[in-house]
């Protein structure tokens, strides 16, 4: 089966860039924290080992923060320059990080830093979700997941090509970045543009993701307004959970994000070259990991 992907929808996809940003904060852990501990690199920063798991862990936390700031950055600023404010956050934690003369300011630039996983994961799914065709849209919404592996890859790397965690974070700093100035050439979502009663815009924008020769553009606009009539009329309210209809599913997918993250993945990936420092020799077990 063939599938149909416009040139502008694959361009607006480059908001899953974000996707590499937020995986080399994860992959970015590994790779220093062997570098940060070993005092054989002659690293201009050391730490404990002990340090160091809070170091590679603590911007899980920076993401419980990101994630509920990316809800109402979403409705209030858009999905566009939500995408973009994004970058901030990674930026002055990864300054953070080049410039750190002790464990405080590693700690403080990697949970400004993970902030960005939080908005990012959030933001970029629904940009992608918003402005993708109904018959790629699943196609499109994991390249995401694809570019957060891609990213998890490159900040491994960098352990092989670099003894200086430095350099490592600063490399690490370009794909959030990147993936901000190429926002500013994408367009807003059309559902977005319509929440906020702009029709005429929601239509261009539309039109622009769709292709100019596209002729099911009044239906898909008459599709996204009875989506919001209905969002608004019907809108979720705490209580509406006690429902069976709605708890199970709930309960479902708590239960699945829950035993996906508590088996240990997240230790694993943060700490992959101290995994594998038990096994190979110094020399080697960057490349390996």
């Amino acid at each position: 089966m063939f599938i149909y992907i416009t040139i502008d929808e694959t361009i607006a996809s480059n908001a899953t860039l974000g996707g590499s940003g937020m995986g080399s904060i994860i992959g970015y852990a590994s790779s220093a924290g062997l570098v940060l501990t070993n005092s054989s690199y002659n690293s201009t920063l050391q730490i404990s080992p002990e340090q160091n798991s809070w170091v590679s862990s603590v911007s899980n936390l920076g993401a419980v923060i990101g994630c509920p700031l990316t809800g109402f950055s979403l409705n209030y600023f858009g999905r566009k320059k939500t995408i973009i404010m994004a970058s901030v956050a990674p930026t002055i934690g990864w300054i953070l990080i080049i410039s750190a003369q002790n464990f405080e300011m590693l700690l403080a630039g990697r949970i400004i830093s993970g902030m960005y996983c939080g908005m990012i994961s959030i933001a970029a799914n629904t940009y992608v979700g918003e402005i993708a065709s109904p018959h790629i849209r699943g196609t499109l919404g994991t390249a995401f997941q694809l570019m957060n592996v891609i990213g998890i890859l490159f900040g491994y790397s960098m352990g092989a090509a670099f003894d200086d965690f430095r350099w490592m974070a600063g490399l690490c700093a370009i794909p959030p970045i990147l993936c901000s100035i190429l926002m500013f050439f994408n367009k807003e979502t059309p559902l977005y543009l319509l929440s906020q009663g702009k029709e005429k815009e929601a239509e261009k924008s539309l039109r622009h993701f769709r292709g100019e020769n596209y002729d099911g553009i009044d239906n898909e606009m008459y599709k996204l307004k009875i989506y919001l009539e209905e969002s608004q009329k019907n809108k979720a309210r705490i209580r509406d959970l006690k429902k069976s209809y709605n708890l199970k599913p709930f309960s479902m997918s708590m239960g699945l994000f829950f035993f996906q993250q508590f088996v240990g993945i997240g230790a694993v990936l943060f700490n992959m070259t101290l995994i594998f420092q038990e096994n190979f020799s110094v020399q080697k077990l960057k490349i390996f990991a």
